[in-house]
């Protein structure tokens, strides 16, 4: 049977720190795909501006549950720098087509990859008595309230094969520190380390900040991934899956008094 498309959504975050696709040469976005008559390996193209030939995104689908929902990392295939670059860009329509699927308009953020400097709040549904991602002395972070000034993290993104993977980085007392996970027993902790290396690297994958192995430096995959924050008493781990309570889902801000 012929495949289908009904929803199509940027997982990668761009400049404004939202989700969108990365709209510079050689780079990577990374997609949820949902629709009927989906398997793994088919052709994702997206063409802009919709009603186009003009082949901007490319790649293939993996991840494929049920055949209605897969994944897909796509790779700009265009030789153009960005034309934008600025806050919260405008949406764009952009074609579609997944393996022998019809051709399908959707609206898309699009712009340069998230780079620079951002707040991180906890979306955590539960008491809001902590908000903040804030480094806690040099080995930990915690959350702090609402009421106190967000710290600046700074988002460098990494030149790998995954796309949309950064280091994220602190000051603390005027020296810079790494936001770092390392396996534990069978869990996975988080601290801050002083310089980048064996587990620094972060994903960002829609609302989620995901730890995620950089094979080049680090010597396993970790057992656990998403960082979870707890609003309620401030303290920030690593759990094995997402949060019902939202403690894993995150906003980044574009100063530190604003929430995008």
């Amino acid at each position: 049977m012929t495949a289908s498309v009904t929803k199509f959504d940027p997982t990668s975050r761009i400049k404004d720190g939202k989700d969108g696709l990365a709209d510079t040469s050689a780079s990577k976005s990374h997609v949820k795909i949902t629709g009927d008559e989906l398997a793994d390996g088919m052709a994702v193209n997206v063409y802009s501006p919709a009603g186009s030939n003009t082949l901007v995104w490319t790649g293939t689908t993996y991840a494929t549950k049920a055949k209605k929902h897969c994944r897909a990392k796509l790779n700009n295939v265009t030789t153009a720098a960005s034309a934008q670059g600025l806050l919260g860009g405008a949406a764009i329509q952009v074609m579609l087509t997944v393996g022998d699927s019809g051709k399908t308009d959707f609206t898309v953020l699009t712009g340069p990859p998230l780079t620079g400097s951002y707040s991180v709040a906890c979306n955590g549904t539960g008491s809001t008595s902590y908000k903040w991602l804030a480094p806690n002395g040099s080995p930990g972070v915690n959350l702090t309230a609402p009421s106190n000034a967000a710290p600046a993290w700074v988002f460098t993104l990494l030149n790998n094969q995954q796309g949309n993977c950064y280091t994220i980085q602190c000051d603390v007392g005027g020296t810079p520190f790494y936001l770092q996970w390392a396996n534990s027993g069978s869990g996975t902790v988080v601290s801050l380390v002083a310089a980048a290396g064996a587990g620094t690297g972060w994903l960002l994958d829609s609302d989620c900040i995901k730890a995620v192995d950089i094979p080049s430096q680090d010597p396993a995959t970790p057992n656990w991934t998403f960082l979870n924050g707890n609003t309620g008493t401030g303290v920030v781990s690593i759990s094995d899956q997402a949060d019902s309570n939202g403690g894993t889902l995150w906003t980044l801000g574009t100063s530190t008094t604003s929430r995008v």
